[in-house]
């Protein structure tokens, strides 16, 4: 058999593989079923929480933004007093190093001019 979208004026000749058994092979093998979605199945939630985020600036100048958002994204964070102690304690100790190598500058410049 010749291919009909072959031009007969560029002598070219052609012929075409028997495909029946793929044919029906693809006839008869069940449709796939597979989900729509790769994340699974979700829940429609319209819940939404106002969330406030408060920013330390410069100089001690606080900034702050809030706005509404889907629960589904949040997720509960307990708060406890300890994690807020052990917050406070590391924020002097950074502080302390930062003054003590600030000092240790100051030391080192002086002796570089004097």
């Amino acid at each position: 058999r010749l291919t009909p979208e072959v031009d007969p004026a560029l002598d070219v000749e052609a012929i075409l593989l028997d495909t029946t058994a793929a044919k029906h092979k693809r006839a008869v093998r069940p449709k796939k079923n597979h989900p729509r979605s790769k994340g699974g199945a979700k829940t429609e939630s319209t819940e939404r929480w106002l969330v406030r985020v408060v920013e330390d600036v410069e100089a001690g100048e606080l900034k702050t933004r809030q706005g509404w958002v889907p629960a589904n994204v949040l997720a509960a964070e307990k708060s406890a007093e300890g994690d807020q102690t052990a917050l406070a304690a590391r924020r002097q100790a950074v502080v302390r190093e930062l003054i003590e190598t600030e000092e240790e500058f100051g030391r080192d410049m002086q002796q570089v001019v004097s």
